[in-house]
C-alpha cells in the first residue's frame, strides 16, 4: 500500500521529477539524476541568457530561428518552461484578443474536472 505520509517526508526518495519510488533510488539512478541536473543547470543558464538576448524575437516576425528551434527540440528545462512556454504559444496576443478568455469559458463549460 502507498504511504502518502512516508513519501512526503522522504525527499531521498524522489526523483528528479517527483516521482516517489517507494524503494528509494539506486545508485545508477543517483548517478542520471545528477547528470541530469548538472546538463539542466548549463541548460538554464544558456535559455536565460537567450531570452535576455532577444532570441525569441524572431517568433514576432512569424518564423522562429534556428537556433530555436534547435533550443526547443533539445528541450525547455523544467523550471523556466513556465516562462518560455507562453512566449512561444504567444499567450499575449490570445488574451488580446479574447481567444483565452472564450477558451477558458469553454473549458469551465464542458469539463466536469474543473471546478
Amino acid at each position: 500500500a502507498f504511504d502518502e505520509d512516508a513519501a512526503q517526508n522522504d525527499f531521498s526518495a524522489l526523483d528528479y521529477f517527483g516521482f516517489y519510488h517507494p524503494d528509494g533510488l539506486t545508485e545508477r539512478d543517483k548517478d542520471v539524476e545528477q547528470r541530469c541536473r548538472k546538463k539542466d543547470t548549463k541548460r538554464i543558464t544558456k535559455w536565460l541568457n537567450f531570452i535576455d538576448s532577444k532570441g525569441l524575437a524572431s517568433l514576432k516576425k512569424g518564423r522562429p530561428n534556428e537556433e530555436l528551434i534547435r533550443r526547443v527540440f533539445k528541450g525547455i528545462p523544467p523550471p523556466i518552461r513556465t516562462r518560455v512556454w507562453p512566449i512561444l504559444l504567444n499567450v499575449a496576443a490570445a488574451k488580446r484578443s479574447r481567444v483565452y478568455e472564450d477558451m477558458r469559458k469553454y473549458a469551465f463549460a464542458s469539463s466536469s474536472y474543473i471546478e
